[in-house]
This record gives C-alpha cells, sequence and structure tokens, in this order.
C-alpha cells in the first residue's frame, strides 16, 4: 500500500473523508455487519451444507472474535486458529478435523473466486476498453489459470500417491485432503455464495464515490477493483494511473476510510461477543 498511497496526496484524502456526513460512516458499518454474514454463510456451506440459525449465529461470532483478535496477532492465519477452537468447543459432535478443514477449504474458496472475478473484470475491462498494464494482465491470467490447474488436480488425480514420486507435490495433496473432507455439493454451493459476496463487497467503494469522487461510473468500479483487490491481497500495487487517477484516489480514499470504521467493528463485535461468551 505504501507505492498506492504515494500516488495521491493524503491531506487531500483526509480532507474528504472529515465532509463525509456521519450517518454513512454509521451505515457503513451496519453494511459492514451484514455483509460479514455472507463469509460466514460460505463458511457454514462449507462445513454443514444446509445452516440452521443457531449454527450461523454461534460461527459468526467465532468470526467476529477471530476478527478482533487479529488486529493484535501477528498473522491473519492466528484468526484462523481461534474460528477453529471456539467453533470446534461450540460443535462437539464435528470432527475437529473437518472443522479445520472446513476453514482452509473457505479460505481457498474464497481466494479462488476472487481471482475469478478479477479474471471476468479483465476481460470486462478489454471489451470496454479501459486501460490495465499487460504485466498485470500476465498476472491475473496467471493467477486464473493456476486456479483452473488446482482444480484439475484436486478432481482428476490422486496426489497423495503423487507425492511419493514428486515432493513438491506434498502441500497440494494435503489440500486434497482437505477437500476430500467436505462434500462436493457443498463447495460448489460456497462458490456461488462466495461470487454473490465478491460483488456485494464492491458496493461500499460505489457507495463512498458519490462523496469521494462524484460520477465514477459504475462499470469503471466494477472493472478495475476485483483486480486490485486481487493485487492488494498478493501484496502487489502499482502506480497505473497516475498521480491524479480517479480510480487510484478512491481506492486510496475508500481503502482509509473503511478500515477507519473497520477498527471499531472489530472492537465492540469481538469484545462484546467474548464478554458474554465468558
Amino acid at each position: 500500500m505504501y507505492f498506492a498511497y504515494k500516488t495521491v496526496d493524503v491531506n487531500v484524502i483526509l480532507s474528504r473523508i472529515t465532509k463525509v456526513p456521519i450517518w454513512v460512516g454509521v451505515a457503513v458499518i451496519v453494511y459492514s455487519y451484514v455483509v460479514g454474514f455472507l463469509a460466514v454463510i460460505r463458511w457454514g456451506t462449507v462445513l454443514f451444507g444446509k445452516l440452521n440459525f443457531k449454527q450461523l449465529w454461534i460461527m459468526y461470532k467465532a468470526s467476529l472474535v477471530a476478527s478482533f483478535y487479529s488486529m493484535f496477532l501477528p498473522t491473519p492465519l492466528a484468526g484462523d486458529g481461534l474460528k477453529w477452537i471456539r467453533s470446534a468447543a461450540a460443535f462437539s459432535d464435528v470432527p475437529k478435523s473437518k472443522i479445520l478443514a472446513s476453514i482452509m477449504v473457505d479460505r481457498l474458496i474464497g481466494l479462488s473466486t476472487l481471482v475469478t472475478v478479477a479474471g471476468v473484470s479483465l476481460l470486462v475491462s478489454l471489451i470496454s476498453g479501459n486501460n490495465v498494464p499487460e504485466y498485470i494482465k500476465l498476472i491475473v491470467l496467471g493467477m486464473c489459470s493456476g486456479v483452473i490447474l488446482l482444480g484439475l488436480l484436486i478432481y482428476f488425480f490422486d496426489l497423495e500417491k503423487l507425492a511419493k514420486n514428486f515432493v513438491f507435490l506434498n502441500k497440494f495433496a494435503k489440500v486434497e485432503n482437505a477437500f476430500r473432507l467436505v462434500e462436493k455439493k457443498n463447495i460448489y454451493k460456497a462458490v456461488l455464495v462466495s461470487i454473490f459476496a465478491q460483488i456485494v463487497w464492491i458496493l461500499p467503494v460505489w457507495f463512498l464515490s458519490f462523496w469521494f469522487v462524484p460520477g465514477l461510473p459504475v462499470l469503471t468500479i466494477y472493472t478495475y477493483i476485483p483486480i486490485i483487490s486481487l493485487m492488494l491481497a498478493l501484496r502487489i500495487f502499482w502506480r497505473i494511473w497516475g498521480q491524479r487517477s480517479c480510480i487510484c484516489f478512491i481506492v486510496c480514499t475508500t481503502g482509509i476510510f473503511c478500515r477507519i470504521l473497520t477498527i471499531p467493528v472489530c472492537l465492540y463485535g469481538g469484545y462484546t461477543v467474548d464478554k458474554c461468551s465468558n
């Protein structure tokens, strides 16, 4: 993100943020809680297939607590560990290995759909004539190819047997074992939920653009934001549209604004749930 914020004037960003009405911040916070349910529904779909409200609420509380402690722990995997510990305690009738596998599969589904949506956005950008650097195109196409290859390896090959002859396949074999603990129909449902979630999660950027960059077309946001989100997930950013670019400005501004609002969401949600559960 350092290179992203180098391309814009942070003082201008902070000035725009202070002019945003309070009700907008409240709406984004409420929306964050609601959208958080989508992530839990995806995870729950992987684990159970069909969810009831009690299961959903338990998993939602575990996710909130994980988000809270992830603010202070050095790695995001610590949050997954907390989700596993709390959900394993709540669902004592479900094997711990299956719960752990569901968390791993859920993360892979999230990344895979992010890559897929970014690939679709790249296709839309090519059709609409929007500018995307050549090396970014190659990265996105490479990631899409990797997702397809991983899917083919998992579903059509026994990686555990292949790993005996090819050591580099050991990690992929572990991934395959995790997928074997989850029903295929649950994975398909979770992928659909994840794709819908990717679309919904972009809406706040479009909503906030009315205050930060008025008149920014919604097609531009849905073309670039998935690609940028993938680059940020890979810890890659680029000086793509120059210092006065609207898209770069909206990414940095909404990024700062949403991260400021994420703090009370994580603190209130995680601390309250953890306190109530003790």
